[in-house]
């Protein structure tokens, strides 16, 4: 599991790369992150991902309050709550960049 917490292209082109190597594809795209995927300069960089099954996820406020449209933009919402629970059952293989 990767996380991304803030708008980094650079950060996400990484991340592309990471995932390619990673059994665990899902994208966690936290805060302001959430607006790397509807930048034209990271399209290409999210195709790439989505053709090789990333997933993205993000906060459900995060979706509310930065009103990302999350059916075009392949993101599946979760609560803060089932987030940490995540996080906390996976424990390894987690990159925060």
């Amino acid at each position: 599991m990767i996380i991304l917490s803030d708008y980094d292209i650079s950060k996400l082109e990484i991340a592309s790369e990471m995932v390619k190597k990673k059994e665990d594809k899902r994208v966690v795209l936290l805060s302001d992150a959430l607006y790397l995927l509807s930048g034209s300069e990271t399209n290409e960089a999210v195709n790439k991902m989505l053709k090789i099954g990333v997933t993205f996820i993000a906060l459900e406020t995060d979706v509310k309050k930065r009103g990302v449209d999350t059916a075009s933009k392949h993101i599946i919402t979760t609560s803060y709550e089932e987030l940490v629970k995540q996080l906390l059952e996976r424990r390894v293989g987690i990159v925060n960049l």
